[in-house]
């Protein structure tokens, strides 16, 4: 329901901007499922960092890490269908997609704590499996 509500909040807002929305390029994966940029393209050449994803997960939980790689430690689990916001730096400029040591992306999410404030950051896997990108954002 909560995915849904951000969907319809989000599609408000792309309906106001008609011609951005309907041509600009989201971020999509490569043929191994991987995304490899965090960059939003729009018709007039400029570009933005997509900051909205969603969890892409079936069941379970999805690991967020210290830092990328697979042996970090797990400092946050996200749900199904969870809304992340990555974390582009202080001016949301920064690609927020990071590798590890065997070359796969990371996507670098905002924790947010119970006062709405965003102490730390973690990683998340960047790969169709586990994410996808708001496309209504």
């Amino acid at each position: 329901m909560f995915r849904t509500a951000i969907a319809i909040a989000s599609f408000i807002c792309v309906i106001s901007l008609p011609s951005l929305a309907q041509e600009r390029q989201i971020p999509t994966p490569d043929f191994q499922g991987n995304y490899n940029s965090a960059i939003t393209k729009f018709p007039d050449g400029s570009q933005a960092v997509l900051l909205s994803w969603f969890t892409n997960i079936r069941s379970s939980r999805l690991n967020c890490r210290s830092a990328p790689g697979l042996h970090q430690r797990i400092i946050k689990q996200f749900q199904a269908n969870d809304l992340l916001q990555a974390d582009a730096g202080t001016n949301n400029s920064q690609e927020p997609i990071l590798r590890d040591a065997q070359g796969n992306p990371w996507l670098r999410v905002k924790i947010v704590n119970h006062q709405g404030k965003t102490p730390s950051n973690c990683f998340v896997r960047a790969n169709r499996q586990f994410i996808e990108p708001n496309s209504l954002e």
